[in-house]
């Protein structure tokens, strides 16, 4: 038996919906919104572990998927964003 969510929809009908309703899926949009977080510390923080902060596994995850979404490492972005 599926699982439902609370609405009433399961996992594949919620997918469908979401992405129909934002143009991306869940697990993008959940994506984007750590890496934007992850953005925003490189920003205006200082500290260092933020790829365990915005809930990566490894730094070297973090430098990936922030390569592929603003195609910089997060340093050379730190170091942009200084100026």
């Amino acid at each position: 038996m599926a699982q439902s969510l609370i609405v009433g929809l399961s996992p594949r009908n919620f997918r469908h919906l979401f992405r129909a309703s934002t143009g991306v899926g869940p697990s993008e949009m959940f994506e984007n919104m750590r890496l934007e977080k992850a953005a925003y510390h490189l920003r205006y923080g200082r500290h260092t572990d933020i790829w365990l902060d915005c809930g990566f596994s490894q730094p070297q995850h973090l430098a990936t998927a922030f390569r592929r979404r603003f195609g910089l490492t997060p340093t050379e972005y730190r170091q942009k964003a200084a100026f």
